[in-house]
């Protein structure tokens, strides 16, 4: 999605239920990504009175599909939906969304912890998952190379497990043990390391997969 915001400020939940309502989400359409960009203006007035803004555009790439089947029983149109969200979404987003982008850009992909490092002991059925956010970060170092030249930035944001009310008690606790920090990360953590990835303070950080997981990685 392509949201202009300013350096380190993060948008409410009522200001994205609005975002939604006008232009609402549509996983991997192309038609769409490339109707929805040239309409972000009307978002832009908003941020334009202060005389900094070295983070115009942000692209971040938060969409994601997850299954969770043994290898031998995934199914295929399962695995292909995965991929069309996370990989092919992120992808046609990006490259419609690039024309747009001026100096101090930045992309940001949301991909997770787990695609560098797997849990303790046997977890069957998250190596699709894994595979299509590890593509994430190599669709990002690419980028980062092809167009720093323009003063835009592409990076990954890795995390762990995070406290949402989506996630089991019995879960929760469980993974929890996982990261030296005894704890699951919280959704501001998050999105305050995509903060700092989109402000001013990051402009020559690029190409890099940053965690958010407590050590689990370390």
């Amino acid at each position: 999605m392509l949201r202009r915001l300013p350096p380190v400020r993060l948008w409410s939940a009522p200001t994205f239920r609005a975002c939604e309502r006008r232009f609402p989400s549509t996983w991997s359409d192309r038609s769409e990504v490339d109707t929805f960009c040239p309409r972000t203006s009307w978002i832009s007035p908003r941020w334009n009175t202060s005389a900094a803004s070295p983070a115009e555009h942000i692209v971040v790439n938060n969409a994601f599909a997850a299954e969770v089947h043994p290898l031998a029983d995934f199914p295929l149109e399962v695995f292909d939906r995965m991929v069309s969200v996370n990989i092919r979404g992120a992808w046609i987003a990006v490259q419609a969304a690039e024309p747009h982008l001026g100096e101090g850009g930045r992309i940001i992909n949301i991909g997770s912890v787990f695609a560098q490092r797997q849990p303790p002991g046997s977890m069957a059925g998250i190596a699709a998952y894994n595979l299509t956010k590890a593509a994430l970060e190599g669709m990002a170092r690419g980028l980062a190379r092809e167009l720093a030249p323009r003063g835009i930035t592409a990076n990954t944001v890795l995390p762990g497990a995070v406290d949402t009310e989506a996630l089991p008690a019995h879960m929760a606790e469980l993974i929890s043990q996982w990261a030296p920090a005894g704890r699951l990360a919280t959704t501001a953590e998050v999105a305050n390391t995509v903060s700092f990835l989109a402000s001013e303070d990051a402009s020559f950080v690029t190409g890099v997969s940053l965690p958010v997981d407590g050590g689990f990685a370390a």
